[in-house]
């Protein structure tokens, strides 16, 4: 018996042993995570069901505050009173009467009685430190006017009843954690991020942020401007590619997924996408937004390039009109290299016909019909002999007879020549001050000339030509194919029916007329001489409202040179002997004829060899030559400017005459530089011979 006794109280003991291992295994645990809890930063709590503490660790001492003071005393101690009233039951659950309120929808009560399932999870309050008032200046307690943000979680305990399967609410335990540092660092991550969008406000730019997926999370005042979005429709969703023409988003989209890979490359152009689908240019710089070594979006701005692109094509415009004119002046200067020779060769044939005409006519009685008919044939001579110096003018060779000039009179004598007897008036308005200007006056005379001429043709009915000059300072910034000075501007406006947009781009061409009679060397003559000033000429027309010219000539600093021409209105006879050189036979004839018809003895000879024999041997007979006349072009011998040189090797004082039938040649426009005394261009009258000749056998 007393065996199986002893077998008996194994078991008790071994039980008896069993328990007191699993107390002392749970009361370690309990010291361990008890100690765990106490030395924790966060505010560990447990509360009743009537809101009061039954447990707090020490971490409540950071609001000055013994675990022990707060036992028994409620939650609301240690929050701020309007947080309380905020999250109260009675203020907030009246707001979700009716309603089902699931675990996500549920609020956020700090006492609510509620399961795991549903948590107070994220709640944030103000918790005031002990002793805590409003009294901000009161400084006798650290804890005056401190103030911690906590954020809290928490979740309600329950127990089974004995007499009913129902749970009974015991209370409720949560943590507080102070986030009073991260708060403030929101904070100023807030204000950080609010300045960055008003600086953004402030560029002139459109600049934007978008996440990996190419949504805009971020765009400025100017951005949404310009798209014409609204703030409303960016928070809604925006896609950046949907901000492009549906034709660039392929290369767009490759583009950023080469930006994603660590590619770098600069501004695209792209075609960009209003709102309201109008479209413009831009340029896109971007770049992407990366936090460590991780791609969170891209960042960039856009540039509008409208402005640019009509730049780009104004300048285009221009380039191209220069271009034109480049070509227009190159048709005219192809058009001089043939009128140069048949003008030299038709100017010989006049000048001999001339002269026939001359000394026929110096033979014939005043009154005659002989007489009559000379001068008419002496009067289409010189006809001729304009039009082959309006082809001249188109020669790249030709040098002007520039000189600093009044052209005051010179505009007011050409229009009312071309308008005497006509029904139209001038109304001509000239600067006091008009400055002089570096022209050829005969040249720059023939252009207004022109001009008005064709003015008057435009306006048969009559009516009133305005004709004003005025000083003009061009720069560089003016839109104008001229060098950058003083010019002076000649404007000529009709009122005409203006010319047909079909036919405004040929008007200066040579050869171009809608004229039945006209040559179509008018207007190309006005812009060949224009051009070789260096000045300008534009128009301005509008069908049914009139025609304006405007010619620039380039201003000159110095005075204007007075003119003192003979009257040429009948012939002066002189004495003395006079030795032509001239190639063509008939011509030396004809010229001969004219100057022993003047009084003169001469002598004939073909080219410059002949010429300086024939001169040695007067000079050597005691019966000298008083003056020579020298064709400067003698194909196959020698020139009048070779001549002359050894002539005046001979005799430093020879008088010594230029002549040709190219008259815009530079030996005949700066003769003196050359070694000579005068100047006379083929074809020329006999009164114009004699006056050249007058003047040099005389003085």
């Amino acid at each position: 018996m007393k065996n199986s006794t002893r077998k008996k109280s194994k078991p008790a003991s071994a039980t008896s042993g069993c328990f007191s291992r699993q107390r002392r295994i749970v009361g370690e645990c309990e010291e361990k995570y008890g100690t765990i809890v106490e030395v924790m930063g966060d505010i560990i709590y447990k509360i009743d069901p009537d809101g009061q503490f039954l447990y707090l660790n020490n971490s409540v001492t950071n609001l000055g505050y013994e675990p022990k003071e707060l036992i028994g005393r409620h939650f609301s101690e240690i929050i701020h009173p309007d947080d309380i009233e905020n999250v109260s039951r009675h203020l907030v659950l009246p707001r979700f009467e009716g309603m089902l309120t699931g675990p996500e929808k549920a609020p956020k009560l700090f006492d609510e009685r509620r399961g795991e399932s549903r948590m107070t999870k994220n709640l944030e309050l103000r918790l005031i430190p002990k002793n805590w008032h409003d009294d901000k200046d009161d400084s006798k307690c650290r804890f005056c006017s401190l103030v911690t943000v906590g954020e809290v979680s928490a979740s309600g305990q329950y127990r089974q009843g004995k007499a009913s399967k129902e749970a009974i609410f015991t209370g409720t335990v949560g943590i507080i954690r102070d986030i009073t540092h991260r708060k403030e660092y929101e904070s100023a991550l807030q204000k950080s991020e609010r300045k960055y969008r008003e600086l953004a406000d402030f560029l002139p730019i459109p600049v934007f942020e978008t996440d990996l997926n190419g949504t805009v999370t971020f765009a400025n005042k100017v951005a949404y401007e310009m798209f014409k979005y609204e703030r409303e429709d960016i928070e809604k969703g925006v896609n950046i590619l949907k901000c492009l023409a549906p034709q660039d988003r392929k290369k767009a989209s490759e583009n950023i997924y080469r930006k994603f890979n660590g590619e770098e490359f600069g501004g695209t152009q792209y075609t960009a996408l209003r709102k309201d689908g109008t479209t413009f240019p831009v340029i896109l710089e971007s770049c992407c937004i990366v936090e460590g070594q991780t791609v969170l979006g891209l960042r960039g701005a856009v540039i509008d390039i409208s402005q640019l692109r009509q730049a780009e094509q104004s300048l285009n415009e221009v380039e191209l009109k220069r271009e034109q004119e480049r070509f227009r002046i190159e048709k005219l200067e192809s058009l001089g290299v043939v009128a140069g020779g048949i003008a030299h060769d038709f100017n010989n044939f006049l000048t001999s016909i001339l002269g026939n005409v001359s000394v026929a006519k110096t033979l014939a009685p005043t009154h005659s019909e002989i007489f009559s008919i000379l001068k008419d044939a002496e009067r289409v001579s010189l006809q001729a002999a304009e039009l082959t110096q309006q082809l001249l003018t188109f020669s790249k060779d030709g040098v002007l007879a520039t000189k600093p000039s009044s052209i005051n009179m010179l505009i007011r004598d050409s229009i009312l020549f071309v308008l005497r007897g006509s029904n139209i008036k001038p109304d001509i308005s000239i600067a006091d001050d008009l400055w002089t200007a570096e022209v050829d006056k005969a040249q720059i005379g023939q252009v207004i000339s022109n001009i008005i001429i064709n003015a008057k043709q435009a306006m048969p009915y009559g009516g009133i030509i305005r004709v004003a000059a005025q000083n003009a300072v061009i720069d560089e910034l003016d839109d104008m194919p001229l060098r950058p000075g003083r010019y002076i501007t000649i404007t000529i406006e009709d009122q005409g029916p203006g010319i047909p947009q079909d036919q405004f781009d040929r008007i200066f061409d040579p050869y171009f007329t809608t004229k039945e009679e006209g040559s179509g060397l008018g207007l190309a003559v006005c812009y060949s001489v224009v051009s070789k000033h260096h000045g300008h000429i534009e128009v301005k027309t509008e069908e049914g409202k009139g025609t304006t010219f405007s010619i620039f000539l380039p201003a000159s600093g110095e005075e204007s040179c007075s003119d003192n021409k003979l009257n040429e209105t009948e012939p002066l006879c002189g004495k003395g002997r006079i030795l032509l050189m001239d190639d063509e036979g008939i011509l030396r004839e004809s010229i001969g004829k004219m100057i022993s018809s003047l009084g003169y003895d001469v002598g004939l000879v073909a080219e410059g060899s002949e010429a300086i024999k024939s001169f040695l041997k007067a000079k050597e007979e005691g019966n000298p030559y008083d003056a020579i006349i020298l064709d400067l072009t003698i194909p196959g011998g020698m020139g009048g400017e070779a001549t002359i040189e050894k002539l005046r090797k001979i005799d430093p004082c020879i008088k010594a005459i230029a002549s040709s039938g190219y008259s815009n040649n530079p030996i005949m426009t700066n003769y003196k530089a050359h070694g000579f005394t005068a100047a006379i261009a083929k074809p020329y009258t006999i009164e114009r011979l004699s006056k050249v000749l007058y003047q040099l056998t005389t003085k």
